[in-house]
C-alpha cells in the first residue's frame, strides 16, 4: 500500500516513529493547488477545493 502523510509524520518529525517494519519511504511529493488545509482541535486536516498544495512523503508498506 502507498500513502502520502504530512506535517510531523513525516521523517524528522515525532510521528514517523509509527512507520516501522518494512515500511519505507519512497520520495518527496508536492501536490496541485486543489485544496483547504485545517485544524480540528489540533489536529490538521485536509479538504478539497481550495488552492494550497500539500508537500509531503509518499510511503510503501505491506504491514497492515
Amino acid at each position: 500500500m502507498k500513502f502520502l502523510v504530512y506535517g510531523t509524520l513525516m521523517s524528522g518529525f515525532g510521528n514517523n516513529r509509527c512507520f516501522y517494519g518494512d515500511s519505507k519511504k519512497l520520495g518527496d511529493v508536492e501536490t496541485e493547488p486543489l485544496y483547504t488545509m485545517m485544524s480540528h482541535g489540533g489536529f490538521p486536516a485536509v479538504k478539497e477545493g481550495g488552492n494550497t498544495s500539500i508537500k509531503g512523503e509518499v510511503w510503501e508498506t505491506n504491514d497492515e
